[in-house]
C-alpha cells in the first residue's frame, strides 16, 4: 500500500477494514488512514536509483458506516504547499 495514489489503494484499504468490522457484527464504524508518500531524491539533477525522502503532504481517507448502512467516503490531501512564480524558465 505504500506509495499508492490518492483515491486508490488507501481508499480500498479503508473500505476493506470497515467491511471486516461489519462482518464481525459491528453496527457502526469509522476508519481513518493517513499516508505519507515517498519522493525520489535527485542528485545533480538526476533521480537517485535508491534514494527517497518523505513527502511534505499527507494523503487522507476516512470511511464512516452508520448502522443504517449509509456509507461516507472522504479523501483529501493535507499539508501540501504549492508555490507559483511568474516567468520561471
Amino acid at each position: 500500500m505504500f506509495g499508492a495514489t490518492l483515491g486508490g489503494a488507501i481508499c480500498n484499504l479503508a473500505c476493506k477494514a470497515f467491511h471486516v468490522l461489519l462482518q464481525r457484527g459491528t453496527i457502526a464504524a469509522v476508519v481513518k488512514i493517513v499516508e505519507k508518500p515517498w519522493e525520489r531524491v535527485y542528485v545533480d539533477g538526476q533521480p537517485h536509483e535508491h534514494g527517497f525522502k518523505l513527502g511534505s503532504e499527507k494523503h487522507t481517507t476516512e470511511v464512516t458506516v452508520k448502522k443504517t448502512g449509509a456509507l461516507k467516503l472522504t479523501s483529501g490531501i493535507a499539508g501540501l504547499s504549492v508555490l507559483k512564480t511568474t516567468m520561471v524558465s
